[in-house]
Parts: structure tokens; C-alpha cells; sequence
């Protein structure tokens, strides 16, 4: 049973306890992170912690997966850090020496890529716009265009449009993490077409380019070119071909067999 006495001294031994721990400082502090901006970034770019109790005078250290990155600037409500050269996309894992704490987001790398757009004679690409992720960019006279910040570790396709006329036809290209360059045409479009249906969708790029590369030595895969090649013109989508339709079709069952 317990008695009044007995639970004074327990509180006693307590507060002792407390005030001990705050003298030695043995109480861990209470830092957080609410937030990492950009979660996407080209490496050696400056890559901002955002979250509270940060100690200015403390030493922290910042992992993004196994690689070591340098911490920059800490504020009480910030931690500033450069992405490291070759990083891919990981957690990001900050210590002061006592608590280890990962973000709540992890970091991707970004790259730039150069591409060229060439379309079917009948398309006029001074219309068009490339849309590469969130950015959107346009090409020279020269069909040439830049993308300045492209994910760099996994599987993406560049769509160029009329963003004037939904009516015509838009025109794709697959780009895949070791690409140094890109061409939207009518064979990067039977590509992308062949890849983004479902029976050979993946998010894995090594698996992806074999399953294009066999696609590509199907019968019916020239066809799917020079259709695209043939018909498209202003208000003319050559996906409502139904030969077009029929020969992906015949392509993806070849494929999957």
C-alpha cells in the first residue's frame, strides 16, 4: 500500500532526477524536421532543412543515403546543405551527435538534357511546347531544346503538345537515366506508345529498354512509324487510326510472347 510519505520521497527522488539531468545536460534536445526544400536537386546545389530547435553552435551532419554532404549554415529553424556529387535518390539523414533523425522527405537528383524535336512534315513544331515533368520548354528554329531540370535516376517521358489546339496531335520520347540526348519523333513516339501500355509498363529503366528494344524488332512496328510519319497533320491525331491501334496491338502481343 502506499502512503503519503512513501510517494514525497518517490516525487523527491524525481525532481533530484530533473534537475541533475538539466545540469549535465544529459536531457537530449528537442529538434525537429518538418520539411526539405527542394526534394529534388541537381548535385552540389544548396538543398535547405526547414524545422525547429536547431542549435547554431552544434555540429550536425548530413547523409542523403551512404554519401556524406556539407552542412553549410544552421539557424534555430533551418539547416542548409549541399548536395553531393553523384547522389541518388535516398533518404536524407541528419545527426548531432546523440539523436539521429531522417527526414520526412527524401532527396532526387536532377540533370540537364539537350534534345532535338523533329516532326512529320505536316506539323509545324514552332506550335508546339515539350513538357518535361513540371517544366515546360520550347524549341529553337533549329528544332533544338534544353531541359534544365530533369529527374535523373529513373524513367520519364517528354510529351510535346499544342497547347493551343488539343486537337492535334502530340508526340513523345523516352528517356531513360544513362540518355545524354533525346529526339521526340515518330520512332520515339512508337516507343513511348509500345512502352506506356500496360502489358509492358514498368518503372524499372533496364527492364523498360529491353522490352522497347524487343518491341522495335516486331513486324509490325515500322508500320506504327510510318503511320505516325504519314498522317499526322493539324486537327489530325493518328491515334484514332485504327491502324495504328491494330498494329500496337500486334506489337504487344509479339512482345509479351
Amino acid at each position: 500500500m502506499n502512503t503519503p510519505g512513501a510517494s514525497s520521497r518517490v516525487f523527491r527522488v524525481l525532481k533530484l532526477g530533473l534537475i541533475f539531468s538539466l545540469i549535465t545536460g544529459s536531457i537530449q534536445a528537442n529538434w525537429t524536421i518538418r520539411q526539405v526544400l527542394p526534394t529534388m536537386s541537381a548535385p552540389e546545389k544548396t538543398v535547405i532543412l526547414h524545422g525547429s530547435g536547431f542549435d547554431p553552435t552544434a555540429t550536425y551532419t548530413v547523409k542523403v543515403g551512404t554519401l556524406s554532404a556539407a552542412v553549410t549554415e544552421v539557424t534555430a529553424t533551418s539547416i542548409k546543405f549541399t548536395a553531393p556529387a553523384g547522389f541518388t535518390a535516398g533518404r536524407i539523414h541528419v545527426s548531432d551527435g546523440e539523436r539521429d533523425i531522417i527526414a520526412p522527405e527524401p532527396l532526387s537528383p536532377l540533370r540537364s538534357l539537350a534534345g532535338t524535336l523533329s516532326l512529320p512534315a505536316g506539323v509545324n513544331p514552332n506550335n508546339y511546347l515539350i513538357m518535361a515533368g513540371v517544366e515546360f520548354v520550347s524549341a529553337d528554329n533549329e528544332g533544338e531544346f534544353s531541359i534544365a531540370r530533369l529527374p535523373a535516376d529513373r524513367l520519364i517521358f517528354l510529351v510535346a503538345f499544342n497547347p493551343d489546339n488539343e486537337s492535334d496531335p502530340s508526340f513523345f520520347a523516352p528517356v531513360f537515366p544513362d540518355d545524354t540526348e533525346v529526339t521526340i519523333d515518330a520512332g520515339s513516339t512508337a516507343s513511348s506508345l509500345a512502352l506506356l501500355h500496360p502489358s509492358l509498363m514498368t518503372r524499372f529503366p533496364t527492364q523498360a529498354r529491353a522490352r522497347i528494344q524487343s518491341a522495335a524488332q516486331q513486324t509490325g512496328y515500322p508500320q506504327i512509324v510510318s503511320l505516325i510519319e504519314s498522317i499526322s497533320a493539324p486537327g489530325v491525331d493518328y491515334m484514332l487510326d485504327g491502324r495504328i491501334r491494330q498494329h500496337l496491338q500486334s506489337v504487344i502481343n509479339a512482345t509479351i510472347t
